[in-house]
């Protein structure tokens, strides 16, 4: 599944936004942060993307309200 989402997301990297909205959706349902790890280091390898402290910033937010929805 996770490997489908980063198919996904390598399709949708000229827009930003579009990139955000799939790393999120991967994150819900790669529940192994690992998996989205190397999805994420995939994505900061490719040239489209520009502004990578919205990447990182919505990586981390969505771990930290995986997080708290696990307690």
């Amino acid at each position: 599944m996770c490997f489908i989402i980063s198919i996904i997301i390598d399709i949708y990297t000229k827009h930003l936004v579009a990139v955000i909205y799939y790393i999120q959706y991967s994150v819900i349902v790669c529940e192994n942060i690992d998996k989205l790890l190397l999805i994420s280091r995939a994505l900061l390898k490719t040239s489209f993307i520009n502004n990578l402290k919205e990447v990182f910033l919505c990586i981390f937010l969505e771990r930290m309200r995986l997080d708290e929805s696990n307690r």
